[in-house]
């Protein structure tokens, strides 16, 4: 018994030495795999973080510009307020003078009835 009981003892030493090796093995397997996801992971945070940082200058860039857009049109607005009166003016000024051209094109055409009544009597 002793040779088959230290044959057992080998036996069950050579399983708890293969399962150690398999542990060991799919150990490193997995660290090896959660590494390389790991480093993934890291590589995308930092694209991530380098999109956002050119999000953040573009937006300060696109504030700066509404800032001095708007300051711009401030000062444009003075001119574009005297353009529009500008325009208002000349409009009453050429109905002002359509009506005086109808006046007068009433006298006129009275002018020539008359004219033309006078030089056949």
């Amino acid at each position: 018994m002793s040779k088959r009981s230290s044959r057992i003892a080998a036996l069950i030493l050579m399983l708890v030495m293969a399962s150690t090796v398999v542990i060991l093995f799919w150990y490193t397997s997995e660290s090896s795999s959660m590494q390389f996801r790991l480093s993934e992971a890291e590589k995308s945070l930092e694209t991530a973080r380098g999109r956002e940082r050119k999000q953040q200058a573009e937006y300060d860039k696109a504030l700066a510009d509404v800032a001095e857009a708007e300051a711009r049109l401030a000062s444009l607005k003075p001119e574009a307020e005297a353009a529009a009166a500008n325009a208002d003016a000349q409009k009453a000024e050429r109905k002002e003078l359509k009506s005086q051209k109808q006046k007068l094109e009433e006298q006129l055409a009275a002018l020539q009835a008359a004219q033309e009544e006078g030089s056949h009597e």
